[in-house]
């Protein structure tokens, strides 16, 4: 009977003390984000999905991400400027960077310091999961609505990695969430030691295998296919008297994985199970490759991030996404090679410096 009553009575505390956890949660996402108490909160929601894939909401708030009236990240558009247009995935959005830190805002400030009429303008035209599939299917709409001079591409490989990769996303909408669910996995990330996580991370892979044998090396097919979609994408824009400039993918690794380094690694596999770790440094290089063939094939000029931007933890949190140091290291690289690379930019460099 003391049993069944000590069970009763500590239960309900338990309930008692999660309802009042998630009603802190709930109260803290309304006064630091005029986030809904109700129902869910989640990044989806800035988002719709189409027949043309991923699309932002034109006003759409999610924590630090605000997005325009155009449903891009960042500032409402200017008019009075040459505008460059940033295509990526996650890298590119931002995620870990402090608001307005991600690498297409510091390349606009870092384009603008020698303009003081602020003649560039940067649009962060990028979705976290975006491939170049996507931006191909909804290029019209992109360019019918900035009308860009100038489209930098700094695409995320692994979006190739899964089949069927770059079909259109549409997520079941989920009517409630555990709002403390997020900040109790962010507790644990700091709290629990590496080992334990790696050992956790280790479990999972393992599980995923028993349904799913790792591939040891992305196959050619995917890469000639992530390939025909760049070489797409690139001459449609130059078609349309666009100026295009590639980026190729930097990672924390560079060209090897270090034994301190390989939790990154683990932790970078654990979003794509069909691929074993040795094959993502492999596709890393061959994708780059792909690129560099692109670049040359449409005499668009390629800036190698890849093989220029320092690797490690000053630039990167985790696997391939920036610090506030990587994303303005990136910033300052594609800056630093537009005068040169670019003669349209040039100009407006030069006639904005001599007013």
């Amino acid at each position: 009977m003391l049993r069944t009553l000590f069970s009763t009575r500590t239960l309900t505390w338990l309930v008692l003390a999660g309802l009042t956890l998630e009603t802190c949660a709930r109260l803290e996402d309304t006064l630091r984000y005029g986030a809904p108490f109700q129902g869910v909160y989640d990044s989806d929601g800035i988002y719709t999905y189409g027949a043309n894939g991923k699309q932002g909401r034109p006003h759409a708030a999610y924590l630090k991400w605000k997005l325009n009236e155009a449903g891009f990240r960042g500032p409402a558009l200017r008019h009075a400027a040459y505008r460059i247009v940033c295509l990526g995935a996650s890298e590119t959005f931002g995620l870990y960077e402090s608001e307005g830190a991600e690498w297409p805002r510091r390349l606009e400030h870092e384009l603008n310091r020698s303009t003081p009429r602020r003649s560039f303008e940067v649009v962060n035209a990028a979705y976290p999961g975006m491939t170049l599939a996507n931006n191909l299917r909804q290029l019209d709409d992109t360019i019918d609505a900035l009308h860009p001079g100038m489209v930098l591409v700094y695409p995320s490989y692994t979006g190739y990695i899964e089949p069927g990769s770059g079909a259109p996303l549409a997520l079941p909408k989920r009517r409630w969430e555990f709002r403390m669910r997020s900040r109790l996995d962010t507790l644990l990330k700091r709290s629990l030691p590496d080992d334990v996580q790696d050992a956790l991370r280790k479990l999972e892979l393992k599980l995923n295998e028993r349904h799913v044998a790792p591939e040891e090396r992305v196959p050619d097919s995917v890469i000639a296919r992530f390939e025909n979609d760049l070489d797409r994408l690139t001459t449609d824009l130059r078609a349309r008297g666009i100026d295009v400039v590639l980026i190729t993918h930097a990672t924390r690794f560079g060209g090897a994985v270090r034994p301190e380094e390989r939790r990154f690694l683990i932790a970078w596999r654990k979003f794509y199970p069909r691929l074993a770790e040795a094959g993502f440094l492999d596709m890393e290089q061959r994708m780059r490759d792909a690129m560099l063939r692109v670049g040359a094939r449409a005499s668009a000029p390629v800036i190698d991030a890849a093989t220029l931007l320092p690797p490690g933890s000053v630039n990167f949190v985790d696997f391939s996404h920036f610090t506030d140091q990587g994303a303005g290291a990136l910033a300052a690289l594609v800056a630093g090679n537009l005068r040169t690379l670019l003669p349209a930019a040039a100009r407006v460099l030069n006639t904005a410096a001599v007013r």
